[in-house]
């Protein structure tokens, strides 16, 4: 890919990014004009730099934008609730193309019916083949 393309393209997602995010400040919601237009440009330079390697390193291309797209599903559906994610982790299922992304979501209290919520969003999803939850009690000193 030449570099005038790559610089367009890139270009084209950071602008992208930026009307994305001007709408979410405009409806005063998480994750603004800023943010909206790094992750599209990251995501962006990421799967053109997949383009650019050999065949090898083009599975990982697939798997960044997915894991960007759960990212955004899971702070969009927590968005209205009392639940904040803490982290995220993917990891590739070996001898299949899937992969198992796990979060790490806490909130003050039980928060059995938004954490219910989110779940079934979750579940909706096309590309999601199963979603479990566990609770893990956690004491503050």
């Amino acid at each position: 890919m030449p570099l005038l393309e790559f610089v367009v393209r890139l270009s084209a997602a950071l602008a992208m990014g930026m009307c994305v995010g001007l709408e979410r400040q405009w409806r005063q919601r998480m994750a603004g004009t800023r943010t909206n237009a790094l992750v599209a440009a990251g995501a962006a330079a990421f799967v053109m730099c997949g383009f650019m390697v050999p065949d090898a390193a083009r599975g990982a291309a697939q798997i960044v934008p997915y894991e960007a797209h759960m990212r955004a599903l899971l702070l969009q559906a927590m968005a209205s609730s009392a639940l904040t994610q803490t982290a995220l982790r993917s990891e590739d299922i070996e001898g299949t193309p899937k992969m198992k992304v796990t979060a790490q979501i806490k909130g003050l209290g039980r928060q059995d019916t938004a954490l219910e919520q989110l779940v079934v969003r979750l579940s909706l999803e096309a590309g999601v083949s199963s979603v479990s939850w566990s609770v893990h009690p956690q004491v503050l000193e």
